[in-house]
């Protein structure tokens, strides 16, 4: 019973430890991603400006600034000129949008990042990220990986006693035998 006993604890000890540096690792490289995502968001918003202060040039050449360029595109009679309307005006709207993320990420505190991260995630931003994964070498890095320390802990600890509470089994007391 003893060597039952002492594998068990083995297994118990070696497994908290397994949830431990993989909640670590996992947590950690959320530094990575938002890093990574906000240099894709910063390409993206330099591509953005360039597209609309193209169409701002082009409207301030016959005297109009870019709403009245792109009201006159919408009011026109023209199928294509209506549909190239639209487009600037979803070329303008994601500038927009883009400009609003980017300052949000970029002035966040680091305890407020991963939340303003997910408030203004675009899909199809995250979606062109070709993620690098790193081992992060700052304050942030390790305090990501010492709240992954204790995600994986209670994970693991939830997995381990949430079978016995789910069906009211007691578990026997060290030391007592059945």
């Amino acid at each position: 019973m003893f060597v039952l006993r002492f594998l068990g604890k083995s297994v118990d000890t070696l497994l908290d430890r397994i949830f431990s540096v993989l909640g670590a690792l996992a947590f950690s490289q959320l530094p990575q991603i938002m890093q990574q995502y906000y240099d894709v968001l910063t390409g993206a918003l330099a591509e953005a400006t360039r597209n609309v202060e193209v169409f701002r040039q082009k409207a301030a050449e016959v005297g109009l600034d870019l709403n009245a360029f792109i009201d006159e595109h919408l009011r026109s009679s023209s199928a294509i000129f209506q549909k190239s309307g639209e487009g600037m005006r979803e070329a303008a709207l994601r500038l927009e949008s883009y400009q609003t993320a980017h300052t949000a990420l970029r002035d966040a505190y680091p305890w407020e990042r991963p939340f303003v991260f997910l408030q203004n995630l675009d899909p199809g931003l995250f979606d062109a990220l070709e993620f690098v994964p790193g081992v992060p070498l700052t304050v942030e890095g390790a305090i990501y990986a010492f709240v992954g320390i204790l995600f994986g802990l209670g994970v693991y600890h939830l997995f381990r006693t949430l079978p016995f509470k789910l069906f009211g089994k007691r578990r026997a007391k060290t030391g007592t035998e059945a």
